[in-house]
């Protein structure tokens, strides 16, 4: 299953195409297209970061989990809202 991150003012910019890659902590993770960000789930939900299972300086969370789909709030400097769908 491919997923799409879109948003406006994304920082940084977290946008593009992710493609599953395996598991991490018992559910499929995905790793963006060119391998700089990475949709993983954490303790409470799924993350967008740029480094597998670390929430890094701008990250993304969706809470509660439940599945990678939907809105994710920004956290640490990250800016914008980042949506992930399924193309």
């Amino acid at each position: 299953m491919a997923l799409i991150a879109t948003g406006e003012g994304l920082v940084p910019d977290c946008a593009g195409c992710y493609e599953a890659a395996g598991l991490y902590n018992g559910s499929t993770y995905y790793r963006r297209c060119d391998q700089a960000y990475f949709i993983w789930m954490a303790v409470m939900g799924y993350e967008l970061s740029s480094e597998l299972g670390v929430e890094t300086a701008a990250y993304w969370i969706r809470e509660p989990a439940g599945g990678p789909l939907g809105s994710y709030f920004p956290y640490g400097t990250a800016e914008g809202t980042a949506t992930i769908s399924a193309p």
